[in-house]
């Protein structure tokens, strides 16, 4: 039988302890960090969470495998009741893609639902495209463009109060209350109407539906109108002023905001993909996972 003996001083020993204790003791309160932020933010991803807590000791892939080993993965909400009544528009779709160098140049809406216990209501969002801050919102319990699209429509005028939105323009889906006169005559006094011709025309409202509902009000247990009304402008003011966007360089909206409120007037270009490029995408990712 053959023995083999390492030379390993009792001090590198001690050092391999020590580390592996730091180690723990680091992950710990990472761990803990990251609990915290998810009672603000229920369903942040781990990707993001790791450029909100910036660790210094830990890559992004290891920082990911320490939330899945420790539980922290989030499963997937589907959703399934539809909120467009896509009837005949005269509008086109302006946007498709246009190149964006500031804000005010495009506003994306869209309304979508959020279940209570018995009834189902409407949650309506407009979003500044450049920024990814959202200006105005309305809850209703009814998809009637006073109650929903109007109310936004108005917040986010009352938000740029002050500042110029000549050529601005306005893009949605053909729901009945983005067709309502009133609606788009108060747009067409400023700019122009841009609508959708599929869904994946106004993709980026359909992501912050998404957010707002699976990541904030799903998780923080919304179950009745008036809870609903009480927690909306908490889940926006969140959106709006902590939560980082790759798209705007790991920024908050607001963040982002103001530090191009310092630069100069040429600022950095963001073009908007098409559609049919999109959907090409998605037709080829689909296909790579059929013949994997």
């Amino acid at each position: 039988m053959i023995y083999q003996y390492f030379d390993i001083s009792k001090q590198a020993v001690h050092q391999y302890e020590q580390r592996f204790f730091d180690r723990t003791i680091y992950q710990s309160n990472l761990l803990m960090e990251v609990q915290q932020q998810r009672r603000l933010h229920p369903r942040m991803g781990a990707k993001v969470l790791y450029k909100v807590l910036k660790p210094e000791e830990i890559g992004r892939i290891r920082f990911e495998k320490l939330l899945r080993d420790n539980d922290f993965n989030l499963r997937r909400i589907r959703s399934y009741v539809r909120t467009t009544d896509s009837g005949w528009s005269r509008y086109k779709n302006l946007v498709a893609g246009m190149t964006l160098n500031d804000i005010n140049q495009v506003w994306v809406s869209d309304i979508t639902y959020y279940m209570l216990k018995g009834e189902v209501c409407y949650i309506t969002t407009i979003m500044d495209l450049y920024s990814r801050r959202i200006l105005g919102y309305s809850a209703s319990l009814s998809m009637q463009s006073e109650e929903s699209s109007l109310k936004s429509l108005r917040m986010a005028f009352q938000t740029r109060r002050g500042l110029n939105l000549k050529g601005l323009i306005h893009h949605s889906d053909r729901g009945s209350q983005y067709r309502f006169k009133k609606y788009t005559d108060l747009i067409e006094q400023i700019g122009k109407v841009s609508m959708c011709k599929c869904v994946y025309d106004n993709s980026h409202m359909e992501r912050l539906n998404g957010t707002v509902k699976n990541d904030y009000l799903i998780p923080f247990g919304v179950h009745t109108f008036i809870e609903l009304k009480k927690k909306l402008p908490i889940v926006v003011e969140r959106y709006n002023q902590l939560r980082p966007h790759s798209s705007i360089g790991d920024m908050t909206p607001l963040a982002f905001e103001g530090y191009i409120s310092k630069m100069p007037i040429k600022k950095r270009p963001v073009t908007i993909v098409k559609p049919e490029i999109f959907m090409n995408h998605q037709k080829s990712t689909k296909e790579k996972e059929q013949i994997n």
